[in-house]
């Protein structure tokens, strides 16, 4: 909270209407040149206070050269995305939303070239109520190392508050979460070819085999996830995944469907992903922090790796 220069001392008086005198400053102790030399550094103090406070990651601001200069991200790993984003990347310590038509479009290849990072740095990712059972050989072949990955079985009531833990316990680099389900149609093609190359295996297949040397945490095999509709997500849920991602400066992603674009969230970043028939993923920025305007651009096309 800023704080009033002590060289300036203002009457409290009411205002009584027209003809009422308006409260004058009263004269600084010590001369005025004494007066102005101390608000002066009490201004310049209170400067210095303001500009602490607008960095916090709390605070939003409307210029794009002030959000660019406290933006802390991780590179995508996809110079295209990495161009369109503002700091260059994922932002740190803030939830990114991931919204999709159906499953299977490209959503988890978009993150492996930055989860793979995080693996190569030692640090834990984190898969909370996926869909599907993570496929170790797809996600060793993308350059995860499997030590670092851990999956967590639960329902998405209970996934939201197993993220939450996890991100604010700062021990993970990255926390996925999919706290509704419902968006697949896919579930055909995952009977017809076991698993995809995005690093996802059929539930109802057999259990795959982890590459020698390496272990999955909870490798549960269940029964598929049939696309029965999950609870919404509540804003109150979301809100508290980017408290608990700035708390412990991790990367949050979070996994919903595409009629979701239209309500409010506290997310840093949102992402709408739609797939095209010449094998390319388009990428619109729904919500940064930042400014677009000087790109020219909200969106752009990838070639899809699923």
């Amino acid at each position: 909270m800023l704080t009033s220069a002590p060289a300036l001392a203002i009457e409290s008086s009411v205002y009584d209407g027209p003809g009422s005198r308006l409260p004058l400053p009263a004269q600084a102790p010590g001369g005025s040149v004494a007066g102005m030399n101390a608000l002066a550094s009490n201004v310049s103090r209170d400067e210095t206070s303001l500009r602490e406070v607008l960095k916090h990651p709390g605070v939003w601001r409307r210029s794009a050269a002030a959000q660019q200069q406290r933006i802390r991200t991780l590179a995508t790993g996809v110079p295209e995305l990495d161009a369109l984003l503002p700091g260059g990347g994922w932002p740190r310590g803030a939830l990114s939303e991931i919204l999709f038509t159906h499953d299977g479009i490209g959503e988890l290849s978009l993150l492996m070239p930055a989860l793979a990072e995080l693996t190569r740095r030692q640090q834990r990712v984190v898969f909370v109520a996926p869909p599907y059972i993570p496929y170790a050989p797809a996600l060793t072949a993308m350059g995860l190392d499997l030590r670092c990955v851990v999956q967590i079985e639960s329902s998405p009531a209970e996934g939201a508050w197993s993220a939450e833990q996890c991100l604010r316990s700062g021990s993970c680099g990255a926390v996925l979460s999919w706290l509704q389900h419902g968006c697949g149609d896919r579930t055909q093609k995952f009977r017809d070819s076991g698993y995809d190359m995005q690093g996802w295996r059929d539930r109802s297949a057999a259990p795959s085999k982890p590459a020698p040397g390496a272990r999955v945490s909870a490798h549960t095999p269940a029964t598929a996830r049939n696309g029965s509709a999950s609870p919404e997500t509540t804003y109150t849920q979301l809100r508290r995944l980017q408290l608990a991602a700035e708390s412990g400066d991790a990367l949050a992603f979070l996994f919903r469907p595409a009629q979701s674009a239209g309500k409010a969230s506290p997310a840093a970043l949102r992402l709408q992903l739609h797939a095209d028939v010449e094998g390319q993923l388009a990428v619109e920025v729904l919500k940064c922090r930042g400014s677009l305007d000087h790109r020219g651009s909200r969106s752009a096309r990838l070639r899809r790796t699923a």
